[in-house]
């Protein structure tokens, strides 16, 4: 399979998810578990092209598939819907959980489409395997911070019922946990750059944005032994973090300019 062929396994899980997310809404509506059932199939099925995909291009490249700003949100959108099916087989309350997070998954997958998909060669300051440890840990926060916005999300909507209580904690665990993984892609990062650069930290417009997350989901970890902060004013907080890191994925390298100008690999 070519690169052009991946391009095609990318547009069949951006399908499948579609699909699925209209099943798991029509499962909260109607209040059907077995479509919901079926969302979290179809949700599954999106993930294995999505995966065939990327390999087909980590081969072709010969090189890690998440350089270009194409190849990471890409990543990313696989990282979302893995990081629920394993909270999903772990916690059942997560099942409808699927009605937020597929959004984010099939969106991300459908901009990053819009991208151009030139898969350029790695230059000299991307030849590292810190590197490559900075952009999965990243990547895998970024799934536990979508899942806690979909729960989060889903507690909103459906207010005070007998899953809210799952649906917060499943919010707050995926918050610690990305906020664990977001702690090592920052230092894996600084160590990266040290060998690139010739510093650890210099203020570059991502790295502030990363550090404004890595507080605000910090903040959002300490405001948990509080005992009025549960329910819908934390998942308020989750949702407005989960907006910030979408601000810092998608709007920061296009703002300012960056040493991290992975944009500059997509054109």
């Amino acid at each position: 399979m070519s690169i052009e062929g991946a391009s095609l396994c990318f547009w069949l899980s951006l399908s499948l998810w579609v699909i699925g997310f209209l099943l798991s809404l029509c499962a909260l509506v109607w209040r059907r578990e077995r479509l919901l059932g079926t969302a979290v199939v179809f949700a599954a099925l999106g993930l294995a092209p999505l995966t065939a995909g990327i390999v087909v291009r980590w081969v072709a490249t010969a090189r890690p598939p998440f350089i270009s700003l194409y190849e990471l949100v890409i990543a990313s959108a696989w990282f979302a819907v893995a990081t629920y099916l394993a909270a999903q087989a772990a916690w059942r309350a997560a099942r409808p959980v699927a009605v937020a997070v597929l959004p984010v998954a099939f969106l991300s997958l459908g901009a990053a489409l819009t991208l151009s998909p030139a898969a350029n060669p790695l230059s000299a300051a991307l030849k590292s395997w810190w590197l490559v440890v900075h952009i999965l840990f990243a990547l895998l926060g970024h799934g536990c911070f979508a899942l806690a916005f979909g729960a989060a999300l889903l507690l909103l909507v459906r207010g005070h019922d007998a899953r809210s209580s799952a649906l917060d904690e499943i919010s707050s665990r995926s918050v610690v946990f990305g906020f664990i993984c977001h702690t090592v892609m920052i230092l894996s990062g600084s160590i990266w750059a040290n060998n690139a650069w010739g510093r650890f930290w210099g203020w570059d417009p991502i790295e502030t944005w990363s550090l404004v997350t890595w507080l605000l989901y910090g903040l959002y970890a300490h405001l948990r032994l509080l005992p009025r902060w549960r329910g819908r004013l934390a998942a308020a907080y989750a949702i407005a973090a989960f907006l910030v890191v979408v601000f810092s994925f998608w709007a920061v390298p296009h703002l300012w300019t960056s040493m991290h100008d992975y944009t500059f690999y997509s054109r």
